[in-house]
């Protein structure tokens, strides 16, 4: 009789599982979006320098997985993630130029959104983007460019 009842305890723990983590995914703030944008990738490959926008790249200083631009109304709640730099067109060319070497992943500029549409920064990158969440009013989470090949199988015109 206690294993007729042990099985039914299992599935009842599976079920608490899973709605914990349902109602932690929720929790964690809506999902803002990214835009392909030509109008991106001719500000870097212009080395142009947006103001009011906090810069931060992720990966080597000589050769980043990505540039990010934020605007400054918004606070970068993941900064730990990111390196914060302070560029100039100078630098910004250097690292358009070393990501643009690597003909198999060329850098693709998108518009960071919220969640409504609203723009709040720019990235610059060859990989797959981070995840994207809202945190409050004006913090954003934005997770690392991944390098994960699965992910990117799909063509990036349709993201």
């Amino acid at each position: 009789m206690t294993k007729l009842i042990q099985p039914k305890k299992k599935w009842g723990d599976f079920f608490i599982i899973i709605a914990m983590i349902l109602v932690a995914g929720c929790a964690s703030g809506p999902a803002g979006k990214y835009k392909l944008s030509d109008e991106v990738k001719k500000t870097f490959v212009s080395f142009m320098v947006l103001p009011d926008h906090n810069y931060y790249y992720s990966g080597s200083s000589d050769r980043p997985d990505g540039i990010l631009a934020v605007h400054k109304s918004y606070t970068l709640t993941s900064a730990d993630l990111w390196i914060e730099t302070n560029p100039d067109s100078r630098q910004i060319k250097s690292w358009v130029e070393e990501m643009r070497k690597n003909i198999s992943h060329p850098p693709y500029g998108y518009n960071v959104l919220t969640p409504d549409g609203k723009q709040i920064g720019v990235i610059y990158t060859p990989w797959d983007k981070g995840i994207l969440k809202m945190k409050g009013k004006n913090q954003v989470e934005i997770g690392l460019p991944s390098r994960d090949t699965e992910r990117m199988k799909a063509p990036r015109l349709f993201q």
